[in-house]
């Protein structure tokens, strides 16, 4: 997702994607999407063109994830009896590590490229760069603090489902920022964004908008809310600063997203 693999793959992507997978299953297709996006060793290869097709299904995709991350939660809140700020960690760890840090890096860029003075050729080079600034840094931790003390704050309330709500959420923050803004004109991240259209939209917001009244009531809907709310403003905040998406933006989008969410569910429980 990161501008870093934009720029390589964007150079020959058939070196990296299967080319004779253009006509690939939805199967196919669907655990390609799992490779891209996950450390799961799977070792599913197809066209770009392939995965992309799916990306609408991306949120699902990270809900399968969140049920995971929700029963390490059970599991060390009702048998190991850990404090949940220590569970919170964990869950946290788990999530940037088995999708490969790549999101992480899509938010250190983006942010870099957003503060820095200039014009959008400016802004998107230095997003572009290998160089971490101040802004990159202070923007991690910040998403890291927020995200940490509010999945504490659900795991002390014991309302767990709101962790899948988050994570399913933080990839419809992914999903609305490609429906409302312009692709690059390079770049994976252009692929995801030109693929995206309303009825795919619709889709993927009907799906987590059903899951999310289905686990949690108007809370879960809540929840998603902030996911499109996330990548509602990622939109409009890319489109300011670089009048594009690239796939630094769309990472950033993923890490926002799930800040948001959780912030909403949080409000929600608490008030």
């Amino acid at each position: 997702m990161t501008d870093n693999m934009d720029n390589e793959l964007s150079k020959n992507k058939d070196e990296y994607y299967d080319d004779e997978g253009k006509n690939s299953s939805f199967i196919r297709s669907l655990l390609g999407l799992v490779t891209f996006s996950t450390i799961i060793p799977l070792g599913v290869y197809t066209s770009i063109e392939s995965v992309v097709s799916l990306t609408w299904i991306w949120p699902l995709l990270d809900g399968l994830l969140g049920l995971f991350a929700v029963g390490i939660s059970y599991l060390l809140l009702n048998y190991f009896h850990l404090p949940s700020l220590l569970i919170a960690v964990i869950v946290y760890g788990f999530f940037i590590i088995i999708t490969g840090y790549n999101h992480i890096d899509g938010l250190l860029d983006f942010a870099d490229g957003v503060m820095v003075h200039g014009d959008k050729n400016r802004k998107i080079e230095v997003m572009r760069d290998s160089i971490l600034g101040t802004s990159a840094i202070s923007t991690m931790v910040i998403v890291a603090f927020i995200t940490i003390l509010s999945i504490s704050a659900i795991i002390d309330k014991n309302i767990l489902w709101a962790i899948l709500v988050a994570e399913m959420s933080s990839k419809l923050s992914l999903v609305t920022t490609c429906i409302c803004s312009k692709p690059s004109s390079d770049g994976i991240g252009k692929y995801f964004v030109e693929s995206m259209d309303i009825p795919k939209f619709v889709a993927s917001l009907l799906i987590c908008g059903i899951i999310g009244y289905g686990l949690l009531g108007f809370l879960g809907v809540f929840g998603v809310l902030g996911g499109v709310f996330s990548g509602s403003l990622i939109a409009l905040i890319s489109k300011r600063n670089f009048e594009v998406a690239t796939g630094d933006v769309l990472g950033a989008s993923v890490e926002i997203g799930r800040v948001f969410s959780l912030l909403f569910l949080v409000l929600a429980i608490y008030f």
